[in-house]
């Protein structure tokens, strides 16, 4: 099933942690339904890649908003806020993971800087770094952050670097007579 936009801010558990909760499934079948909204895992997605290591069927639970009857904007704001409490309180992610957990969510869910810093219990200009990161799209960049192997704010420093051009070959020199 495919992934909610949101929820695809937060970093994939991997390694160890990752091979642990393939066992886990593997030996006690999914604990915890994987949630979803229209058709989209908004909790889960770590659980439900674990089901597909381990070949079994993953099972699902529709997320309804508090008010159905709620404007779109109140109820994104409501899925954000969901999305967000069940994945910063079950993550040991640094501060830069969180930044561009931040910046990433930020337009998504309609926030200012200084909502995203709060939410994310990190520096305004941790997030304003990592919006730099996530604005430029160069995906080994953001990857290393959401790897941790650099901080944001050296990636934020390789996005402002002007995009190396190709090579040109040297001209042909027609031969000579």
């Amino acid at each position: 099933m495919q992934i909610h936009p949101m929820a695809q801010a937060f970093v994939l558990i991997e390694g160890k942690e990752f091979e642990e909760l393939v066992a886990s499934v593997k030996k006690h079948g999914l604990r915890e339904k994987i949630t979803t909204y229209e058709k989209q895992v908004i909790d889960g997605v770590n659980r439900q890649r674990a089901c597909e290591a381990a070949k079994k069927t993953p099972s699902y639970k529709e997320w309804e908003p508090p008010d159905p009857f709620a404007k779109p904007e109140e109820i994104r704001r409501e899925l954000y806020f969901f999305i967000r409490d069940k994945n910063c309180t079950r993550r040991h992610e640094s501060v830069s993971q969180r930044a561009l957990s931040a910046a990433t969510l930020r337009d998504l869910a309609g926030l200012t800087l200084v909502e995203a810093a709060r939410d994310f219990d990190v520096s305004e200009r941790s997030v304003a770094s990592a919006a730099k990161v996530v604005e430029r799209g160069v995906p080994e960049v953001v990857e290393a952050v959401k790897k941790n192997a650099i901080p944001v704010s050296v990636g934020a420093a390789i996005s402002q670097l002007p995009a190396a051009e190709p090579s040109k070959p040297p001209p042909v020199q027609p031969p000579q007579q």
